[in-house]
């Protein structure tokens, strides 16, 4: 009956850390699926299309030729409320990150770094005004 109790306990907790890393970074997610439709905001992707060839050698299951987006960049200047609401993202989704960066100057934020998984989002805001928000990583957000 015990060890019932103990299978039962150790397949709930493995399940609820793999259901926070799917729910983690949501925030994020949004605010980059906001950005590609903005006017003055600057969006490029780099996506790697993982072949068939490429998978059999990786021994993978699928052999249906796949696209894994690596880098997604957006960058403004001059938008104070969409840098509000990056940062908003941020906050929102800091405690689900695995590894978390910061660096203020003058008691301003100028980068962070939050890393989930295998998947990293670098916020950087220049003293010009230049802000730039990068996702890199396995990345499963829609772009174009």
């Amino acid at each position: 009956m015990k060890t019932n109790r103990l299978i039962i306990t150790a397949i709930l907790i493995i399940s609820g850390g793999f259901l926070v890393n799917l729910t983690a970074q949501e925030a994020l997610k949004a605010v980059v699926q906001k950005c590609e439709s903005m006017d003055n905001v600057t969006v490029s992707v780099i996506r790697r299309k993982i072949t068939k060839e490429k998978r059999e050698t990786e021994k993978r299951e699928t052999m249906e030729n796949k696209v894994k987006t690596v880098v997604i960049n957006v960058s403004f200047k001059n938008n104070e409320e969409l840098k509000k609401e990056i940062l908003a993202a941020f906050e929102k989704d800091k405690n689900q990150a695995d590894q978390e960066m910061m660096s203020k100057e003058n008691g301003k934020v100028r980068s962070l770094n939050y890393r989930f998984g295998e998947t990293s989002y670098i916020y950087l805001e220049g003293t010009d005004g230049n802000v730039s928000l990068s996702v890199r990583g396995g990345i499963s957000i829609p772009v174009f």
